[in-house]
């Protein structure tokens, strides 16, 4: 099987939900999880899942000197490096095959029943989304050319020196590598990304009632399976979680308002419905995709 590891950067206080992204990464023993954080780390992980203490300060300078640039990131703002995470955090992925980024605001299913060998074996890079990249969850081969492939990307220098988000995990990197793909000048570089497989905010918007978790695997309401969610637009409202990170239920429910082991109170229901009523009464489906938080 091939070796994926996966990086997250992190800083702050982990968010409400945190117990179930930890747990639905502990349901993937295929894949390899590695945090780098300045919260409290968690007792009793599992082998799969490593965090490493490390500051912003320290992320900040261990980028600056392994691309040879002055880089002053936000606990935000850091994101915009992670297309060179192959080349920022090389000596962690000695033996990888693969390497991906992930966000926190993420529940996952079965990672790897969506994205078997079969698939890895014949491509570079692989998203989440329909012909787009995907900083929430996008996967780059552990090779030489792919690990420096955004040092051809137009304006990454000035994307990275700068201290604010520019986009370039998605929108710098996605230009680029479509342009080289439109072009035709490189026919090997092999990119998978002909259908969308996160349920990200576009369908949340629509559907958000009856998403679950159970035994590693998630399910939308009428019970199809999906490789994660991504619930960038729910985070404000998500206040509730009915377990902690030592526990690990076999099944939760997800909704706008929290995580469920058990049957949330009948006021939650209450609210989550009313909520869900006004919103699809008063909102249209956005066009334009809302900022991340």
């Amino acid at each position: 099987m091939y070796k994926v590891t996966v990086i997250g950067s992190f800083y702050g206080a982990w968010p409400v939900w945190f117990p179930a992204f930890l747990l639905s990464c502990r349901r993937n023993p295929e894949i390899e999880w590695l945090f780098f954080t300045d919260c409290p780390i968690p007792a009793e992980l599992p082998k799969n899942i490593t965090f490493v203490p490390y500051s912003l300060d320290q992320l900040n300078r261990t980028a600056s000197q392994r691309l040879d640039l002055c880089i002053q990131k936000s606990n935000y703002s850091q994101v915009d490096l992670r297309p060179a995470y192959g080349a920022i955090f090389a000596p962690y992925l000695k033996g990888i095959d693969f390497w991906g980024h992930c966000d926190f605001d993420v529940v996952w299913g079965d990672i790897r029943h969506f994205i078997p060998d079969s698939l890895l074996e014949h491509q570079h890079i692989i998203s989440s989304r329909k012909k787009r990249l995907a900083g929430h969850f996008n996967l780059w081969k552990n090779v030489p050319e792919i690990n420096q492939l955004f040092e051809s990307a137009p304006g990454y220098q000035a994307a990275f020196k700068d201290p604010s988000y520019t986009r370039f995990d998605e929108k710098g990197m996605f230009d680029f590598i479509s342009g080289l793909l439109l072009a035709g000048k490189n026919d090997w570089l092999h990119v998978h990304w002909p259908e969308v497989m996160v349920a990200d905010w576009p369908e949340l918007e629509k559907k958000s009632r009856g998403w679950y978790w159970e035994e590693g695997k998630l399910y939308n309401k009428a019970g199809c399976e999906r490789i994660y969610m991504h619930f960038m637009t729910w985070k404000k409202s998500m206040k509730w979680i009915d377990f902690q990170s030592e526990e690990q239920p076999r099944r939760f429910t997800i909704t706008r308002r929290g995580i469920w082991s058990q049957q949330a109170p009948w006021i939650e229901r209450l609210i989550d419905a009313t909520q869900l009523s006004a919103f699809q009464r008063t909102q249209p489906i956005h066009t334009k995709r809302p900022r991340r938080h």
